[in-house]
């Protein structure tokens, strides 16, 4: 885990592991159940502007703070 000057955390990386559910937003996860069915957050990233998040399969996808789906890789 990695944290900002403040003690939140920024970063949660569970190394191809799936991540606690409780890092990842509801709309984030719901993203993730529409499009990629029986895939899991194994990473989640966030700044000021956006989340960072990848996927069991090694699929990439960022999303603006509001939760809006913004790239997929």
């Amino acid at each position: 885990m990695s944290f900002d000057n403040q003690g939140n955390w920024t970063e949660v990386d569970g190394k191809k592991s799936e991540i606690p559910a409780y890092f990842v937003p509801a709309a984030i996860q719901k993203h993730v159940n529409e499009m990629f069915p029986g895939e899991k957050v194994v990473k989640i990233e966030k700044d000021a502007r956006d989340y960072e998040i990848e996927l069991t399969n090694d699929v990439d996808l960022k999303l603006d703070r509001k939760f809006n789906l913004r790239e997929v890789d």
